[in-house]
């Protein structure tokens, strides 16, 4: 992870420590998604990545694991309250709220709403 990156943020993504109390060893610094999978295709990296990633990204020389002893991450999406009518963020909202009704996510939004 770039150095910039917040070391509470890279703790939790690594999931570092490890449960047994083992610290991760961190691979290569990488800043883009293609970047990150050529190194994990090479063999000098693994990561954490949504499950949709499989779909999204496959790779020869990448297998996905699903990870089932790490408790699952919420995401939230917000926005200014003037900016609300705003195009990109009416569509964004509008994929928000179709994933949803997909079952992605029961949250509701920042007004209550599912």
């Amino acid at each position: 992870m770039p150095e910039q990156v917040p070391r509470l943020w890279w703790d939790f993504w690594a999931a570092d420590p490890r449960p047994d109390g083992s610290r991760v060893h961190y691979g290569p610094v990488v800043t883009n998604m293609e970047s990150l999978l050529n190194t994990v295709a090479a063999g000098e990296a693994m990561c954490f990545l949504p499950r949709a990633a499989r779909d999204y990204f496959p790779r020869p020389g990448i297998r996905y694991i699903d990870m089932v002893d790490l408790a699952p991450s919420t995401s939230a999406l917000a926005w200014l309250r003037q900016r609300r009518s705003e195009p990109t963020v009416g569509a964004i909202r509008q994929a928000a709220r179709k994933a949803t009704s997909q079952g992605f996510s029961d949250a509701p939004d920042a007004a209550g709403r599912p």
